[in-house]
């Protein structure tokens, strides 16, 4: 078997380079020369080696608790570009969430909501915080389809909180800022950038008083 380090380097590159579906993975690998870089017996790679892999990141364990493995891998990835990186601890960071359309059947993510042409279909969410200068990922995460991006917030901060960031401006697009979410960002100690809505009532009374 496909060790799952091994896995999810084959996963990271298949990403970057095509995006190709799980079961086109194995012949991938096999006509590529990452086998021979690598040392890799790939002979007898089956798709399953991969699902492993994900299965290791994320799965429901016979209890019905979730394990959320990739959130420590991002802690720890995290933790190593920061020791190393000349970018200013606390600085910016770029908060955004998407919706992509879903065609498979099984996924507990996928419900309807609206996706990124603004129909109503059946989508998936990713929340993704990056550092500002470097574009560093800090942390993504599934979001179901349905919810709505301005609900997201709390849960973010959350987790970037337990993941020990602090002194935090978060760069929100308009479809996040609102009174409440402002509240949870510096109830956290963090700091909020983002636009307001045109037209909003009293938003340019409040720039007025900006300080």
């Amino acid at each position: 078997a496909l060790p799952t380090a091994q896995a999810f380097l084959a996963l990271g590159l298949n990403q970057v380079v095509h995006r190709l579906p799980i079961c086109r993975l194995p012949d991938w690998i096999r006509e590529s020369p990452i086998p021979a870089w690598e040392t890799w017996d790939a002979v007898e790679l089956r798709k399953r080696e991969f699902e492993r892999a994900l299965d290791a990141l994320c799965h429901l364990q016979p209890t019905g608790t979730k394990v959320e493995g990739g959130f420590a891998l991002q802690d720890e990835l995290t933790r190593a570009w920061r020791a190393d990186t000349r970018e200013p601890p606390g600085y910016y960071y770029d908060f955004d969430t998407t919706k992509v359309r879903y065609y498979g059947t099984t996924l507990p993510y996928a419900e309807k909501g609206h996706a990124s042409d603004r129909s109503i279909r059946t989508v998936v969410g990713f929340g993704l915080v990056t550092s500002r200068v470097h574009h560093h990922p800090v942390q993504c995460r599934p979001i179901v389809g349905s919810r709505n991006d301005m609900i997201s917030v709390d849960e973010t901060v959350a987790r970037m909180e337990a993941a020990g960031l602090r002194g935090v401006t978060l760069v929100m697009d308009r479809g996040m800022v609102s009174a409440a979410n402002l509240k949870v960002v510096r109830k956290a100690g963090y700091h909020q950038v983002g636009m307001v809505r045109d037209g909003t009532e009293g938003w340019w009374e409040a720039l007025g008083r900006w300080t």
